[in-house]
């Protein structure tokens, strides 16, 4: 008898047990959504709901505003992870059976009707929980959501027109705001937010598949509906009312836009036609980096629900990963075990125009937009950090703003080194973030993560103070006048003091208490790679500032760049190129004993048997392969002389190094 049950029905009975369990009145709610509209019953069917629909227009109840509210009432209080009355909404397919066909019917109407349904939309495409013991089922009811929301065109631009009022009030000086202008734009970034997120989250191959394919669709009704020309404006904006109370939420937009997305790759589409390319060494520079980068996402209800949800974010437990002393191939154990790994490859998947409308839009953020809601949201972080609350939402915001600050520093970092000559305008961009006030709250963000044992926070910091750098590194040597000044004084507050209280010394610190065993070796790259960008730079602005003699080349110090240069094949090359001089300034200073460790020598020479093995210097794939194998013949060199101190002893360890490295 069960057998005989249509999957509708037999989804409702799953959910009417859950009702049962958690407490609330699941005939009430059923009563609810079968007065939504005149004459309407519960169908079994999405072919019921389609003959329906061919049988005439959709008529609403009187009562379906009021309808609506307690809907509403019902969700606000469905707390618990498997969320009861959104899958019972779900399973009577309440979204594409009323909402829909009551938005595209009634849109016009001067009651407060349509906003109701939009804020039950939100709710119904809130992003699934992912430790919820019906996960799958929540993933699975979002997406038949967000491709029936998708399959019908007219209703996102119904939708979305519905803004049109409030920034109409808010752009003309003769029309006063009214009191809920604020709370409808903030209604329709959660609900772009929700959009854009329940594309995201991914867990088997198949769920990549069909999200990367419900992401293009979504990106490409946003632009046919100009929906980012508003972004850019709110941006703009970010500081002005009602946009200043959701800079954090237009900052999760932004992020969810461009998070899957390489800098590099847009810089080559925007320049393609112009003739002008990127050096290859810069458009490879972050390849394995932006390949692997965790996405980092938060959600927040705000005014429209009470409550936040977790979503993409790794725990501590996820994320460790004990590292051995071998050589290391497996980017999972150079980047840690990062749950959605394998969503990175989503970027691949979007069409060519579509990709190429998110550079534009990345270039046309960066007309100052990207400047002022960077400052909006640093001001607002910082006023949260001196009152902390401990939330995981407060967490997730300050992870959000570092990604996406992260994204556009190497975004303009790249133009810059894709020009011959650097355009004042350029650099200008991201000019907000460059402050001595933003490095130090950098700082103090840093070790409030090594404090509560943040891994992925660490990374991310580690990552974007590095990239910080080396755009001030850029600007040095390629800035005008004005620029370069502003860049030394910079430089000289931040990197160096003589009370040890400066980021050169908190990198050389960072390096010695690295721990193989709890944080992954990303986190060890970004932090040596940043430490030896922080030394160059301070020898472009002056030769008085010297790095910090012999303690930078002590035991740990070494240990921590031979590690990394077993992950050769992971690493930027421009750290590679970093490892290769620390190793000749350690023979410099005359302490190469601390390379005579059985480790050291191990991983030494089992890399550079593997790079010889791989390549040669004429295949042009490890430029350094070169200097590697002097570093490693003059350490093994140094290390045989122990055991043939009689004459002739250099003979002898030459023919071992020959014989090695023929």
């Amino acid at each position: 008898e069960e057998s005989s049950l249509s999957p509708h029905t037999k989804e409702r009975s799953c959910w009417a047990m859950s009702a049962r369990r958690e407490g609330f009145d699941e005939a009430h709610l059923q009563s609810l959504v079968s007065s939504l509209s005149q004459g309407k019953k519960l169908l079994e069917s999405a072919a019921e709901n389609a003959a329906q629909r061919h049988r005439g227009p959709y008529v609403r109840d009187p009562q379906c505003h009021e309808t609506i509210q307690d809907l509403l009432r019902f969700l606000r209080r469905d707390i618990s992870r498997e969320r009861p009355v959104m899958m019972q909404l779900h399973a009577w397919n309440l979204v594409e059976k009323d909402l829909i066909p009551l938005i595209l019917t009634y849109h016009s109407d001067s009651d407060n009707i349509i906003v109701d349904a939009i804020k039950l939309l939100v709710f119904l495409t809130l992003p699934a929980e992912e430790d919820a013991a019906n996960g799958v089922e929540q993933r699975r009811c979002l997406k038949l959501t967000l491709e029936a929301l998708v399959r019908n065109h007219d209703v996102l631009a119904v939708l979305f027109s519905q803004l049109s009022g409030p920034l109409e009030r808010y752009e003309s000086s003769q029309l006063r705001l009214k009191e809920d202008d604020g709370k409808v734009i903030q209604l329709f970034l959660t609900l772009m937010r929700n959009l854009l997120l329940g594309a995201e989250k991914h867990k088997t191959r198949s769920e990549v598949s069909d999200g990367c394919q419900l992401k293009e669709n979504i990106l490409k009704n946003f632009f046919d509906l100009h929906l980012t020309d508003l972004l850019v404006q709110m941006a703009k904006d970010a500081r002005k009312k009602p946009f200043t109370e959701d800079t954090a939420l237009l900052m999760e937009v932004f992020h969810l836009f461009f998070h899957t997305q390489s800098p590099a790759h847009f810089v080559q589409l925007l320049e393609r036609h112009t003739g002008k390319g990127l050096n290859h060494d810069e458009s490879v520079r972050l390849s394995y980096l932006e390949a692997r980068r965790e996405k980092v996402l938060f959600t927040r209800h705000g005014r429209f629900g009470g409550r936040s949800i977790r979503s993409m974010t790794v725990s501590s437990n996820q994320m460790k990963k004990k590292v051995t002393k071998k050589h290391l191939n497996m980017p999972s154990e150079y980047f840690g075990q990062m749950s959605n790994l394998d969503n990175t490859q989503g970027s691949s998947t979007l069409s060519s125009s579509v990709q190429l409308c998110l550079a534009q839009l990345a270039l046309e953020l960066s007309s100052g937009g990207f400047n002022e809601i960077m400052l909006a949201s640093w001001n607002n972080l910082r006023h949260q950090q001196n009152n902390p609350s401990g939330s995981e939402e407060e967490r997730l915001r300050i992870y959000s703003f570092l990604s996406l600050a992260h994204f556009f520093v190497t975004f303009t970092q790249l133009r810059c080194a894709s020009d011959c000559k650097t355009e004042p305008s350029i650099i200008s961009v991201v000019a907000n973030i460059f402050d001595k006030h933003v490095f130090h709250w950098l700082r103090m963000t840093w070790e409030q993560f090594e404090e509560t044992k943040s891994l992925y926070g660490m990374v991310l910091v580690s990552g974007l103070v590095k990239e910080m750098i080396s755009f001030l590194d850029i600007v040095i040597v390629k800035g005008s006048h004005a620029d370069k000044f502003a860049c030394e004084a910079l430089v000289s507050e931040i990197l160096w003091n003589e009370t040890n209280d400066d980021f050169l010394f908190f990198f050389q610190t960072a390096v010695k208490r690295y721990d193989p065993n709890t944080v992954q070796l990303i986190y060890l790259a970004n932090v040596v790679e940043g430490l030896h960008t922080a030394a160059c730079l301070l020898k472009r602005v002056s030769s008085n500032h010297a790095t910090r003699g012999d303690e930078f080349y002590d035991e740990r110090m070494v240990d921590n760049h031979v590690r990394l240069l077993a992950c050769w094949h992971l690493n930027p090359q421009v750290l590679n190129n970093y490892l290769v001089s620390f190793l000749e300034e350690v023979f410099d200073h005359e302490v190469e004993h601390t390379l005579h460790e059985f480790n050291n020598l191990h991983l030494i020479y089992s890399s550079t048997i593997e790079l010889v093995g791989n390549g040669n210097d004429h295949s042009g794939v490890h430029s350094g392969l070169r200097g590697i194998k002097r570093v490693t013949a003059a350490i093994i060199g140094s290390f045989m002389k122990n055991f043939y101190p009689m004459n002739g002893g250099d003979v002898q360890a030459k023919h071992f190094i020959d014989v090695v490295f023929s």
